[in-house]
């Protein structure tokens, strides 16, 4: 198995933290700080946390165990325990008898160059408003104005059909106007018999 470090030196006495990645539905946080206590000593405890969980696979539901210590204690089986522990093996703790835990050390997460700096989502910056953009959007804009203001097909073709009806009337009247006058003016047959015997009676004097 890897280890997690080489030389327990670089560890802090407080590491590693002993983590069980699953244990049974309804632990308490009590219930595990004891038999942890029992092992180590309650004083070398910092804290233990019980996380509840659910399997994305089974959907049953779980605990995890996370037990964190103020120092190691130094006598031989813990040290022992520790070491293991740091070096990637796992150790079963009987709790209830048959009943164990699998513990492992809680491993750190492994950081590199590119983690150390923030990582940032570039989002694409808008677009400057130019007067070109500016003429489009007024463009648009009275596009959707004429649109709303613009009759239905319908109310068109009603329009246009009043209109023409209103000038199929104006051109009716005034041709029948023009008739009316043109017949006005023009002479009679027997006008012009009257006119050309006055002529012919004038001439002969």
């Amino acid at each position: 198995m890897s280890s997690i470090a080489n030389n327990t030196s670089t560890i802090k006495p407080s590491q590693p933290s002993i983590i069980v990645p699953v244990a049974r539905k309804g632990v308490t946080q009590e219930q595990a700080r004891a038999v942890f206590a029992e092992l180590f000593g309650d004083k070398h405890i910092r804290n233990v946390v019980v996380d509840e969980r659910r399997s994305t696979k089974t959907q049953a539901y779980y605990c995890r165990i996370f037990v964190h210590f103020t120092v190691w204690p130094k006598d031989k089986t813990a040290q022992k325990f520790r070491n293991d522990l740091i070096n990637g093996e796992t150790i079963e703790v009987i709790y209830d008898d048959p009943w164990f835990w699998k513990c492992q050390a809680m491993r750190p997460r492994e950081k590199n160059s590119e983690e150390q700096t923030e990582r940032r989502l570039e989002l694409p910056k808008p677009k400057p408003i130019t007067p070109h953009t500016e003429k489009a959007k007024e463009e648009m804009k009275a596009e959707v104005e004429k649109e709303q203001n613009y009759l239905t097909l319908a109310e068109w073709e009603a329009e246009k059909r009043e209109r023409k009806r209103g000038l199929d009337n104006y051109l009716g009247k005034n041709s029948t106007d023009k008739t009316q006058d043109s017949t006005m003016d023009s002479p009679t047959d027997d006008n012009t018999s009257e006119t050309t015997e006055l002529c012919r009676t004038m001439t002969e004097r």
